[in-house]
């Protein structure tokens, strides 16, 4: 069924970047919190990626590089990678994998609830838990055959250039069709199809685990060790947030508890790393190892005791920052910088989502943000030219040129990135919140205590419900989730069983489920 994100996320890509500004209030009460983007957790070697929105040059990949519908991920030999995907399934791939991410269920560049992968050659490894979201689990095309998952579990799929193809199951239990028939994968089980179009399916006892699924099994233990120090995060992400542990601290800071991470004096939050644009906005894509968990889920704040911290939050962003757009500098800076600060003098309705208004000032007024040249910003090497607010005023005469403030980056591809000019343009031309101009909002960036009424109704909502669970509403960010069901639903009468060649219906049909489930199968 498709949903009311779905249909706004349709009309998004038809109106272009204008539309998306001018709708981005209604668009951000429509978006469905479990949506998120697939990730590179961990890179061992070197891994290139060729982006389905970057045109056909491929890149080496990075660690905590989100990843899109469509690209194409390749594994050097002797490397390894794993993935997080959107859908909450964990993906290794070992070296000399060839892998697209055809679909992935609730990916926030797509509207689709199933995942594809398509395995060109290689080997790849999937844990699928019972939180894995879509319409169904997911499903891996080789050359031979496809391969139906059918219930939470382990599964390895290995397959080359030839057709040969191999499927794995530690636990659970998959379907693989082919134009030989479908055949069912018990846990403990193996399927090996020969190259040669109608050879048999051969299934034996599952060998020994191979140097993937070890690798694999040393990082899921690491990560559960780690279970009893990130309880402050929403169990979905507790994974993903694994690493923090070994980064940082728990401190009870600004009336809730938060992470402070161990690092140099004089570091700062959305600083080292690079800005990447996807279809939701410019993500941050972090260098650090940790980097993936605390700057897409709740937001960064200053503590008088313990300088900056992260409270966790919920709900999935490319970044949770405040943009400064000007035809010279671009700026950000945490949103918890502000919300959080604000909270004191009772602004407890929350902050919007999209365009603020016009702001200037001195340099002082953005101490605390970072800036970069605008022309600068889509290079990989553009972090040199970077420099804080306080710096700025020290090394530039004036401040930077009255810009836009805003929290909304959809729209900005890597080519705009380039011509600044164009993108202050476009969002100059958008109605603002007050008798159709924007208005001066230069008192809420420079933190004045008091805000005038017009800014009061430039930056804040009337409504809350909207932004619950995320950083614009600091009350609501970090309060736990409310459990939900699976978003895949078991195939039950609908599931794929195994048959005879001439009895193997097309694609889109489904034949009954037996009456007891495999053997080894969770329940």
């Amino acid at each position: 069924m498709r949903t009311t994100s779905s249909r706004t996320l349709r009309r998004i890509r038809a109106l272009g970047f204008a539309g998306l500004i001018a709708g981005s209030a209604a668009v951000a009460q429509d978006l469905d919190p479990r949506e998120s983007y697939s990730y590179l957790r961990t890179v061992e070697g070197t891994v290139s990626i060729t982006s389905a929105g970057n045109g056909p040059a491929s890149e080496t990949a990075d660690v905590n590089q989100p990843l899109l519908t469509g690209d194409q991920l390749r594994v050097a030999r002797g490397s390894r990678a794993e993935a997080v995907l959107a859908d909450r399934t964990l993906l290794r791939l070992g070296g000399d994998a060839a892998l697209t991410l055809t679909r992935v269920a609730f990916s926030g560049d797509r509207d689709d609830r199933v995942t594809t992968l398509d395995l060109g050659e290689g080997e790849i490894l999937l844990q699928v838990g019972d939180d894995a979201l879509g319409d169904q689990l997911p499903e891996i095309r080789t050359q031979s055959a496809t391969v139906y998952v059918q219930q939470p579990g382990t599964y390895r799929v290995t397959t080359d250039r030839g057709g040969w193809t191999e499927v794995l199951v530690r636990e659970g239990y998959a379907e693989v069709v082919s134009d030989r028939g479908s055949t069912v994968v018990r846990a403990g089980e193996v399927a090996t199809l020969a190259a040669d179009r109608w050879g048999r399916v051969e299934i034996a006892r599952a060998p020994a685990a191979d140097p993937l699924e070890r690798w694999g099994s040393e990082l899921y233990q690491q990560a559960q060790g780690t279970r009893t120090t990130v309880v402050h995060v929403d169990p979905y992400l507790e994974y993903s947030a694994a690493p923090l542990t070994g980064y940082g601290d728990w401190v009870y800071a600004g009336a809730s508890w938060a992470w402070r991470p161990r690092v140099a004096s004089g570091w700062r939050p959305y600083w080292n790393g690079r800005w990447s644009p996807t279809p939701s906005g410019l993500t941050w894509v972090s260098y650090e190892p940790w980097g993936w968990v605390p700057y897409h889920y709740g937001s960064w704040f200053v503590d008088a005791s313990y300088g900056w911290c992260w409270r966790p939050g919920r709900v999935y962003s490319p970044a949770w920052v405040y943009w400064h757009w000007s035809d010279q500098w671009v700026g950000w800076v945490p949103i918890g910088y502000y919300t959080s600060y604000y909270a004191r003098y009772g602004f407890d309705r929350g902050f919007r989502f999209g365009i603020y208004g016009w702001a200037g000032g001195g340099w002082g007024v953005y101490a605390d943000w970072a800036f970069a040249p605008s022309w600068c910003l889509r290079q990989r090497d553009w972090r040199h030219h970077q420099r804080t607010g306080r710096d700025l005023e020290r090394l530039e005469p004036g401040g930077p040129h009255r810009g836009i403030v805003t929290t909304e980056t959809r729209g900005v591809t890597r080519e705009r990135m380039g011509r600044p000019h164009e993108i202050v343009e476009d969002l100059a031309s958008r109605r603002g919140t007050a008798g159709g101009a924007m208005v001066d909002v230069t008192s809420f960036v420079a933190r004045k205590g008091e805000l005038p009424p017009r800014v009061v109704d430039a930056v804040g909502v009337k409504d809350g419900s909207a932004i619950a669970g995320t950083p614009l509403a600091p009350r609501t960010a970090s309060a736990p989730r409310s459990d939900q069901e699976p978003g895949w639903r078991s195939r039950g009468s609908d599931a794929r069983i195994a048959t005879e060649p001439a009895q193997v219906p097309g694609r889109g049909a489904r034949l009954d489920t037996p009456a007891s489930a495999p053997t080894g199968v969770r329940r």
